[in-house]
């Protein structure tokens, strides 16, 4: 029976800005840890899904006739049918919403086509994924249907989550959605940093999966400005193989697996993490009822201290290793700077 040693690091003087969460006091071993399955995407795909093929938490909207212009058919695809119906209406989507996390077959950065068998969802985590219907450009013919996987990180009782996640085919031609498949993978909290940030594991197999919930805004940013905001919270990860992983959402998700042959398995997450001001009149007196708006919510946005963040995740096992070594490390990956 394997067993996975865990090791929480802390980067020197972080300790202290980075609180170890009571729950994390005892690290669960690998074996002990909650197992599911997260599906891998089907090479097979259906030439075309039918239009009113539905399925619930993946919908695939297209805007107004009058903003597609010529070429080939884009949508974009929501969570809810009351967010599509919006998109449908106007073309934008002021709010998307970034509690649902997808990815789509076409972020895989390798994709071995031709062995037939299933291929891993690549980490590349969107909150709005736009996909491209079918054109022949070039001697062959692009787009179609596309395979997404949604996922939506619920917490429940303390220190506990379960990963919801749906697979579907999508056809941005018809806008049908026919499911693939419905999964859970259930977690634990295995460490915390600031701004809110929190690492839970699960396992799949022999794999360990890794969830990095990405921080929250301070309190009165203009969250109605959704993009905006995105590019202070976003999430990049270096993977093996130079692959990369990255997120403008809730979360990121990280599959590590451990191997003799292959040494450490290592992926460090960079993200932002928001400070107090140093300064009360930043906060109260740039700042008026409405938030962040005119021209002191500009001065309160360029008062906000944030400093780069690095968790680090690792999988090990080495030929004197009776079992797998995983690690999390959370420390400052940058000096302090103000936007």
């Amino acid at each position: 029976m394997k067993r996975a040693i865990w090791v929480i690091v802390a980067a020197v003087g972080v300790c202290a800005a980075f609180p170890r969460d009571a729950s994390s006091s005892t690290i669960p071993a690998f074996d002990s840890l909650p197992q599911g399955h997260v599906g891998r995407i089907p090479q097979k795909k259906p030439p075309f899904i039918a239009a009113g093929e539905r399925t619930a938490g993946i919908v695939a909207a297209a805007p107004p006739k009058d903003a597609l212009g010529q070429g080939p058919a884009w949508v974009t695809v929501f969570a809810t049918e009351e967010k599509a119906r919006q998109f449908r209406k106007t073309g934008a989507a002021e709010e998307p919403g970034t509690e649902v996390c997808f990815t789509t077959e076409d972020r895989v950065q390798v994709f071995p086509r031709d062995n037939g068998l299933p291929v891993e969802w690549p980490s590349f985590f969107e909150a709005q994924p736009t996909m491209q219907g079918r054109q022949f450009s070039y001697g062959s013919m692009s787009g179609g249907v596309e395979a997404v996987h949604a996922e939506k990180l619920v917490r429940g009782a303390p220190g506990k989550a379960t990963l919801e996640m749906t697979d579907a085919w999508v056809d941005p031609d018809t806008r049908g959605v026919r499911l693939i498949r419905s999964a859970t993978l259930p977690l634990v909290r295995v460490a915390t940093g600031p701004s809110g940030i929190e690492v839970y594991a699960g396992r799949d197999d022999e794999e360990a999966q890794f969830v990095v919930t990405a921080p929250k805004l301070p309190d009165g940013f203009p969250r109605e400005s959704a993009n905006f905001a995105r590019q202070f919270t976003r999430m990049n990860a270096s993977l093996d193989e130079n692959r990369f992983a990255t997120s403008d959402c809730d979360h990121v998700r990280i599959a590590l697996r451990a191997a003799e042959e292959k040494g450490p398995v290592l992926s460090v997450v960079q993200t932002t993490a928001f400070l107090p001001s140093l300064d009360k009149g930043d906060d109260e007196g740039a700042r008026d009822k409405k938030g962040f708006g005119g021209i002191q919510g500009f001065r309160a946005i360029q008062s906000v201290r944030k400093r780069a963040v690095n968790i680090s995740l690792s999988a090990t096992q080495t030929d004197g290793d009776k079992e797998p070594v995983l690690s999390v490390a959370v420390g400052w990956g940058g000096r302090e700077a103000r936007q």
